[in-house]
């Protein structure tokens, strides 16, 4: 579960970069609101947008705003594939145990009516 979520951290972690990219460098869009010009801004809404949280408090502008709806999009597959794997491996494991503690009651069960 861990490698899970590293794994999306550091998804938001490259939207992050490429936001940043994308306002300070390439100039094709940017960002208004509380704080806009601090570098972990970019974090903070790469994160609410990654979990579609969106809370609104800062706004894009110019390209910046497709970038946002694609990782909405993606964001949005990836935890639920994330959920959905782990739901998979959870089940499994839960079938393992079912069949070992039913094992473990069969042999118990023969214990007692061997027993005198």
């Amino acid at each position: 579960m861990f490698g899970t979520v590293l794994a999306h951290l550091l998804e938001i972690v490259f939207y992050a970069l490429m936001l940043w990219y994308a306002d300070t460098i390439a100039h094709i869009g940017g960002f208004t609101g509380l704080g806009a010009d601090e570098v972990a801004n970019y974090f903070y809404f790469s994160a609410e947008t990654f979990t579609s949280l969106g809370m609104g408090d800062l706004y894009q502008w110019g390209a910046l705003r497709l970038m946002k709806s694609l990782e909405v999009l993606n964001g949005l597959l990836l935890i639920g594939w994330s959920a959905s794997f782990a739901f998979l491996a959870m089940s499994r494991l839960w079938a393992l145990h079912a069949s070992a503690a039913a094992a473990e009651t069969h042999v118990l069960s023969h214990r007692e009516n061997d027993e005198p």
